[in-house]
C-alpha cells in the first residue's frame, strides 16, 4: 500500500503545476479557437454538428456542465487532447 501511495505521489509530483493553472475566463475550448484562428462554424464543421451546438458547448465549459466526451470530441477537432486526472493539493 505504501508503495502505490509513493508510486502516486512521484506521478503527481509533475502534475501539481498545473493547479496554478485558472482555465481562461472564456474556457479552454474558446481560447484555443480564438488562438489558432477558428471560427465557431469552423469548428461546428468538424465536429459535424451545427454552430449553434458550439456557443452551447462552450457555455457548458464555462458552468462546469460539459460532458467529457463533448470535451474530447471539442479538442479532437482544435487538435488537442483532453488530459484527465484528479490531482491531490498535497501528497497523500
Amino acid at each position: 500500500m505504501k508503495d502505490a501511495i509513493r508510486h502516486l505521489d512521484q506521478r503527481f509530483k509533475t502534475l501539481r503545476p498545473l493547479l496554478a493553472a485558472p482555465r481562461p475566463p472564456k474556457g479552454w475550448v474558446r481560447a484555443i479557437r480564438d488562438a489558432i484562428g477558428m471560427t465557431a462554424v469552423q469548428l461546428a464543421a468538424r465536429m459535424g454538428v451545427d454552430q449553434p451546438r458550439i456557443t452551447e458547448l462552450e457555455k457548458a465549459e464555462l458552468s462546469g456542465s460539459i460532458t467529457l466526451r463533448s470535451l474530447e470530441r471539442a479538442a479532437e477537432a482544435l487538435g488537442c487532447r483532453v488530459v484527465y486526472a484528479l490531482v491531490p493539493e498535497k501528497p497523500l
